[in-house]
């Protein structure tokens, strides 16, 4: 894998971040620009989307100040 660059590691930062103070408003718009960038013919794109979805769910399941990140068990009903 290619080393990331410092503006790889801080867009990172900075987006685990928003996601953090934002909740599902912009996680839901995050993970659809990710799911689209995920197929760019650029390496340093598609790691960037592989840092940022590793650091994501590093933050969703470790217990969160944040509510709507805090990891919760899948329900065995679905209504």
């Amino acid at each position: 894998m290619i080393a990331a660059n410092n503006s790889i590691k801080t867009g990172v930062r900075t987006t685990v971040e928003l996601c953090k103070k934002f909740g599902e408003r912009v996680l839901g718009e995050i993970v659809k620009i990710l799911r689209a960038k995920s197929s760019s013919p650029d390496a340093q794109t598609r790691e960037g989307v592989c840092l940022l979805l590793s650091e994501l769910m590093s933050a969703y399941l470790r217990p969160s100040p944040c509510p709507s990140l805090t990891y919760s068990e899948p329900q065995d009903k679905f209504y």
